[in-house]
């Protein structure tokens, strides 16, 4: 999910030359993140990107979106997206616990006014990895500085019981005598990013990205030793 939203990202923010036959984007970055879990330490990773994108299609290494409505300000697409299994560290706490990378579909739709917009999103696992599912409702607002294209958006993300156990929770059958039951439930939390595009060239950018993300109840399991979650993302990107 983190790298299909750059990619939606980089393309709200600055504007290609991406017609039907398409336009490519290869680049790299480094992911610094704030882990959630007891024990675990924060790091940095470096990932390849990769897209590929027509008026209608964006492709990339975070998932798919296509769009089947784009008038008068409005843009409804359909999105299919990996989410891959929490990353747990490697200690007797986590011993036993077993996740596998799920795959979502569902829609989003954006409302363009000016400068700002509105954006919903719904995502629901199609691969019963969690049978979860997931909701977004933002507001942004998109400007320029000169080459600087920035966009600032802030918002609320409605996970259901499934999905936050999946990510956060411990069953019956997990609880140990040194790792408790723990059911989530559903949750409400807010978050806030702000992503900002620079163009070297007429095809090099550099990306920039922090974001922000309240864990709510999520922060009580006892996997659990942050009640919320930071992460930094620069990276290069090449278009062609």
């Amino acid at each position: 999910m983190k790298y299909l939203i750059l990619g939606l990202s980089i393309t709200g923010i600055w504007a290609t030359s991406a017609t039907a036959e398409g336009t490519w984007i290869l680049g790299a970055g480094v992911n610094a993140s704030q882990s959630p879990y007891v024990g675990d330490k924060d790091d940095a990773t470096l990932f390849p990107y990769f897209a590929y994108e027509t008026e209608r299609l964006s492709l990339s290494v975070g998932g798919l979106s296509y769009t089947l409505l784009d008038n008068q300000g409005l843009e409804v697409d359909v999105l299919l997206s990996p989410r891959f299994a929490p990353d747990f560290p490697d200690s007797d706490l986590f011993a036993g616990l077993d996740r596998d990378d799920a795959a979502e579909l569902g829609f989003g739709a954006t409302y363009q006014f000016g400068a700002a917009y509105a954006e919903l999103t719904f995502l629901h696992d199609i691969t019963d990895a969690h049978e979860g599912y997931e909701g977004t409702a933002s507001v942004g607002y998109e400007l320029a500085l000169g080459q600087l294209g920035i966009n600032a958006a802030a918002g609320v993300k409605f996970r259901d019981a499934n999905l936050n156990n999946y990510l956060f929770g411990v069953t019956d059958g997990e609880a140990t005598a040194t790792r408790a039951a723990f059911d989530v439930g559903d949750t409400t939390t807010a978050f806030a990013s702000l992503t900002a595009v620079y163009p070297l060239s007429d095809r090099m950018f550099l990306l920039g990205e922090v974001s922000v993300e309240d864990l709510g109840d999520a922060a009580k399991s006892p996997l659990v030793d942050d009640d919320r979650l930071a992460d930094i993302t620069i990276g290069v990107g090449f278009q062609f």
